[in-house]
C-alpha cells in the first residue's frame, strides 16, 4: 500500500478512539459493557482488525462490431480505421463481382465506453 494511502486511512480513522466511542454512546443509555461490540472501528476482540478493500471502477473505449459476413457480434480487436478499410475492400470486391451496394455484407460498428 502506498504511504499516501496509509496516511489517508490513518487520518480518516484517527478520530475513533475508545474515549470518543464511550463519550458518544454514554448519552444514549447504552450499557458501557456493550460499547466495545457496538463500534465498527474497534471490534469486540482487540486482537482483530478491520480490513478495508478498495475497488477502482475503470472504463475504456471499445468498438462493438457486427460482421454480417460471418455473424459475429461483440468487442472488436480492429480499430475504426481498419473496419472502414475492410468495408471499403468488401464494397470494391462486391461491386466487381456484380453485387448491388446494399446487398454487400458490411461490418456495422459502434464505439462505446465499456466499464469493468
Amino acid at each position: 500500500m502506498l504511504k499516501s494511502s496509509l496516511r489517508e486511512l490513518r487520518r480518516i480513522f484517527s478520530s475513533s478512539t475508545k474515549t470518543n466511542v464511550y463519550a458518544e454512546y454514554s448519552g444514549y443509555g447504552l450499557d458501557t459493557s456493550m460499547i466495545d461490540a457496538v463500534d465498527f472501528m474497534m471490534p469486540y476482540d482487540n486482537n482483530k482488525c478491520r480490513v478495508i478493500e478498495v475497488w477502482v471502477k475503470e472504463s475504456r473505449w471499445t468498438i462493438w462490431a457486427h460482421d454480417w459476413a460471418n455473424g459475429t457480434w461483440g468487442p472488436s480487436p480492429l480499430t475504426e480505421e481498419q473496419i472502414k478499410e475492410e468495408n471499403y475492400r468488401r464494397m470494391a470486391n462486391g461491386i466487381q463481382a456484380g453485387y448491388d451496394k446494399k446487398d454487400i455484407a458490411y461490418i456495422d460498428y459502434k464505439p462505446k465506453v465499456e466499464d469493468y
